[in-house]
């Protein structure tokens, strides 16, 4: 009896294994692509409307003339809207040098932070017997203590 409650319990563990790996989309795609690339192909083109046929309307010559008549009547009395202002090549240059230096700027400033944050956690993890520090370095036990390689004077405590 108790070797069948064991063989019960592996069984519907590998049971349900087999079901959450069956359910998990991104097993099914990477054991099926080309499948996976079908379903959604068709998903993509049955969830698409349709382009609805335009509507024409027959309209006889003296109607049509009156339309002709308001629109130009429309066009002639609104103002001429100007059109949007194109930059220059020389305004798009500065855009894209600004940023391009603000990405450097902080591309530079994460890189010390992590620096910083790498030196502060191998010196935790490695803490040394010496109590002289080695120029460059700073005692991350003592308080108030300023880290001397750069000028950004944070301190500790």
């Amino acid at each position: 009896m108790r070797r069948l409650r064991r063989q019960l319990d592996q069984h519907s563990s590998e049971w349900s294994a087999q079901a959450h790996r069956w359910l998990d989309w991104k097993y099914q795609v990477s054991q099926h692509p080309l499948l996976s690339v079908g379903i959604a192909a068709a998903a993509g083109y049955l969830l698409i409307p349709r382009k609805t046929p335009a509507v024409q309307v027959e309209i006889d010559e003296a109607t049509r003339r009156e339309i002709v008549k308001q629109l130009q009547r429309q066009q002639f009395n609104e103002p001429i809207s100007q059109s949007p202002a194109v930059p220059t090549l020389w305004q798009t240059g500065v855009t894209i040098a600004s940023q391009f230096l603000l990405r450097s700027a902080i591309n530079y400033g994460v890189s010390q932070i992590d620096r910083l944050i790498n030196s502060v956690q191998t010196a935790t993890e490695h803490p040394s017997s010496d109590t002289f520090n080695a120029p460059g370095t700073h005692d991350i036990h003592s308080r108030n203590t300023p880290i001397p390689e750069n000028n950004l004077h944070l301190y500790h405590g």
